[in-house]
């Protein structure tokens, strides 16, 4: 925690989503906001706090609540799912002769099961330089975005790896494991006793307590990986520690017979069964369900998450396969925005914000479906309430939690804009976050971190992928000299 005060200033303040201050400042002192409103009345705050406040000039930027992105996993980042994603062989420069992944035309669910499964196995495999590095990288990008709290649904990581990877990068997380401990290719076969992945939790569980930002996260990676005795060991310590319950539901039109044929029903109905379904229950994607599904879902209040702008990246139809994501919002669910995971290039929460806003607006032929104000609220309130942090986070409202994204909003994307929130939201991009206060610390100044050295970070990062890649794929490390970019290579040559 920041001891100095923080005053930021001169810029339009969103004290929420819905209330702005277009000549606006914050206060922030304590970890806590201690007042947000009309520059000069805040000013008269700070004054009273004396001499020692440091000052942010936020002329010409504007200043939101911090990103909660509540689904999002560690896996091995961009680089290493160019590298080791496509069959052990490098993503070739040449895109025309893609073809459509195990997400596409309805989804193959046997095989993203198989494949999600063997995932159980690799943080284990992570020599501990590897598993640290990731880990930052996965962090630190998402930090990079704006996000200043993590919601994970599952990472292949080690405990050690995430939460250090947390407490050193800066933001808040409440992490996972990747639980699974079967298949469904295509009826359930066990893999693994579920002793082992309930294990994993309660040392994930160990290594949290205590911790001011990091705390856990029950996730499971899909319903189709999740054997009875595994859902229930999960629901019993979502009960007795207090904290979210969450999956992957509803993704794909493939998704209901295969679990239909392996556990004679269908997904969220088998959800209900095991005791799934609640008030701290978030279900990522959640579209192919049907009426008495979607009833099952709203009358348990469980939170629904959404990640539009990875969808056309893998082939899914999340949004306009059904309208269902619509009408959960419609029938007073909340709903949020996410990124899901590192290893596709979805960017951070302002892409998802324009991705949903468009998305959402497109397939229902209708402009006002999401306005720049409800993707705001989707990306920061909703995704706080996903949590279980809805009374800490997600708004800059006096005596909130001090977490803030300042934006840059004064070039020629604004001119002649009366709504800058709407100009970000069409056109900004999570190149324009310029600080990040967590908790009254800034840990993101002028767009570089104040608590790594992120040249030596990506480097890692990079090394850390390609002893991987040789280790367990047999790829050349050479081969990712060229998904470097050249300011990056010129740093490392000296050139």
């Amino acid at each position: 925690m920041q001891d100095i005060p923080l005053l930021v200033t001169g810029g339009t303040v969103f004290e929420n989503p819905h209330l702005s201050h277009e000549d606006g400042a914050l206060l922030l002192a304590g970890g806590r906001v201690a007042a947000v409103g009309a520059s000069v009345d805040v000013e008269e705050a700070a004054a009273r706090l004396g001499s020692g406040v440091e000052r942010i000039d936020a002329r010409g930027h504007l200043v939101l609540p911090g990103f909660v992105n509540p689904h999002w996993h560690e896996v091995l980042g961009r680089g290493a799912a160019a590298l080791t994603g496509r069959g052990a062989r490098p993503e070739p420069f040449d895109d025309r002769f893609d073809v459509p992944g195990p997400f596409a035309h309805g989804g193959d669910l046997c095989r993203l099961s198989t494949d999600f499964d063997r995932g159980y196995l690799f943080g284990a495999s992570l020599e501990p330089a590897e598993a640290r590095a990731i880990a930052d990288y996965s962090v630190w990008v998402q930090l990079r975005c704006g996000t200043t709290m993590l919601g994970d649904f599952g990472s292949m990581n080690t405990a050690d790896a995430l939460v250090g990877a947390v407490e050193r990068i800066g933001l808040r997380a409440a992490l996972s494991v990747w639980a699974t401990d079967g298949a469904c290719n295509p009826g359930f076969e066990r893999t693994r006793p579920a002793d082992a992945v309930l294990a994993d939790f309660d040392t994930l569980r160990e290594r949290t307590v205590g911790c001011e930002r990091v705390t856990t996260m029950l996730s499971a990676i899909y319903p189709s990986n999740l054997s009875d005795e595994l859902a229930r060991g999960m629901v019993e310590r979502s009960e007795a520690w207090g904290v979210p319950l969450a999956t992957h539901v509803g993704a794909l039109p493939d998704e209901v017979a295969r679990t239909t044929e392996a556990f004679g029903v269908s997904p969220v109905r088998r959800l209900a069964r095991l005791g799934w379904l609640g008030s701290r229950t978030v279900v990522a994607h959640t579209a192919w369900i049907d009426d008495g599904e979607v009833d099952l879902l709203v009358d348990a209040g469980v939170h629904v998450t959404h990640s539009p702008a990875k969808y056309g990246l893998s082939g899914e139809s999340a949004v306009s396969g059904t309208g269902r994501i619509r009408e959960l919002a419609a029938r007073g669910l909340s709903v949020s925005l996410s990124t899901d995971g590192e290893g596709m290039p979805t960017g951070g929460m302002i892409e998802a914000m324009r991705a949903g806003m468009l998305m959402h607006n497109e397939s229902a032929s209708d402009n006002t479906a999401v306005v720049p104000s409800r993707a705001l609220e989707m990306a920061t309130s909703a995704g706080a309430v996903a949590l279980g942090a809805g009374d800490r986070l997600g708004t800059l409202g006096a005596g909130r939690a001090a977490d803030a994204v300042i934006v840059r909003a004064d070039d020629w994307r604004y001119l002649l804009r009366a709504r800058p929130l709407e100009g970000l939201v069409t056109l900004g991009s999570s190149a324009d976050v310029r600080t990040v206060v967590v908790g009254g610390r800034v840990v993101l100044r002028d767009g570089c971190s104040t608590l790594v050295d992120e040249d030596a970070l990506r480097a890692a990062y990079v090394d850390a992928v390609a002893s991987v890649g040789r280790r367990r794929f047999g790829v050349d490390p050479a081969l990712l000299r060229r998904t470097r970019p050249q300011a990056e290579e010129g740093r490392a040559t000296g050139g």
